[in-house]
């Protein structure tokens, strides 16, 4: 398939799920159009997962104890993702998978990696060999499938590597949550040359980037950031959306007034609970939530309005906070 129908099919997928955000959205003549004609690849990522149940190494595909489940707002979203699909009124086909005789059923080959790599992202290059982030040990993977060699670059210290595409240069580009940095290496020297995150876009949790038809690398992190990097001069910017809440023109605007906004890292969910009666195990909940991932430089957002339970919460917090980090307060 053509490159440009597979952008088409992503960004299809975009224009899917932003049909689900606002109620009574209408749908795209043009994308109805354009996906009922066929020839497109739909790329979807899972929805908002719950962060304090990560995947096992190894995950168990078929036992989802193993696995980092949707949350309750991952599942919402997910239906609501359906809902907008279903609008479409797509082909019976584009929900099935069907294969006309024995000669068409995929063949599965598995290969061995490192003994605790627990591989994330795969990209395969064009010379037929596969990157892949090798999350625990910090590294970026090749594989040959042809032999089943495996090589490891690292990363640096500290690396968690999460995803890894193959820029229109050739080159890997790794999105590395540990290292809070988009990651470049050159497929022929190995050399690797990092691309830090600003401070005040600290522990962004990386999701994987894409590159856009001008060759511009775009990113997203699970903190609510958003940006951009230009390879050849190394410029990299940051925006983060108010709430979580973007739209396109949103973007462009911030981008074009240089703007930027400040956004959360540490979410209890003191939100997700009934205002009375009041919660022992809530309130053990909020407060092991903020002791587990508060960092140097994080913000942790709370709710007292109408929530005791929260108020509560910080008596503890509080103390514990203190003794352990400066607390500042943000600009107005």
């Amino acid at each position: 398939m053509p490159p440009s129908r597979l952008l088409a099919g992503v960004a299809a997928v975009v224009a899917a799920v932003t049909l689900v955000t606002g109620a009574g959205a209408a749908t795209s003549p043009n994308l109805g159009k354009a996906l009922r004609a066929g020839g497109l690849v739909l790329v979807l990522r899972h929805a908002h997962t719950d962060q304090s149940k990560q995947d096992d190494d190894p995950v168990v595909v078929s036992d989802c104890t193993t696995q980092r489940n949707l949350s309750a707002q991952g599942r919402a979203d997910a239906r609501a993702i359906g809902r907008g699909t279903r609008r479409l009124n797509l082909p019976a086909e584009w929900g099935t998978l069907r294969t006309t005789s024995a000669a068409q059923v995929p063949r599965v080959r598995e290969y061995r990696v490192p003994a605790g790599s627990h591989p994330h992202d795969v990209a395969p290059a064009a010379d037929g060999t596969v990157w892949y982030t090798a999350q625990l040990a910090g590294a970026l993977g090749r594989l040959d499938p042809k032999t089943g060699k495996t090589t490891h670059v690292p990363l640096g210290d500290g690396s968690a590597p999460h995803g890894v595409i193959v820029g229109p240069d050739g080159a890997p580009w790794i999105t590395d949550g540990g290292l809070n940095a988009i990651v470049r290496v050159d497929p022929q020297t190995l050399e690797v040359k990092r691309f830090p995150l600003p401070a005040s876009s600290a522990f962004a949790n990386l999701n994987t980037a894409t590159f856009d038809r001008a060759g511009v690398l775009w990113f997203t992190g699970q903190s609510g950031i958003y940006g951009r990097l230009e390879p050849e001069s190394g410029a990299l910017r940051v925006f983060r959306a108010p709430g979580g809440n973007f739209t396109e023109k949103l973007v462009g605007t911030a981008w074009s007034e240089g703007m930027a906004s400040l956004y959360w890292q540490v979410d209890p969910r003191d939100w997700d609970h009934k205002k009375d009666p009041s919660d022992p195990a809530h309130i053990a909940r909020v407060v092991a939530s903020v002791q587990r991932y508060t960092k140097p430089g994080s913000i942790v957002l709370s709710h007292d309005n109408g929530q005791p339970d929260t108020i509560e919460a910080y008596r503890t917090l509080l103390p514990w906070l203190k003794e352990r980090f400066e607390l500042a307060p943000l600009p107005a």
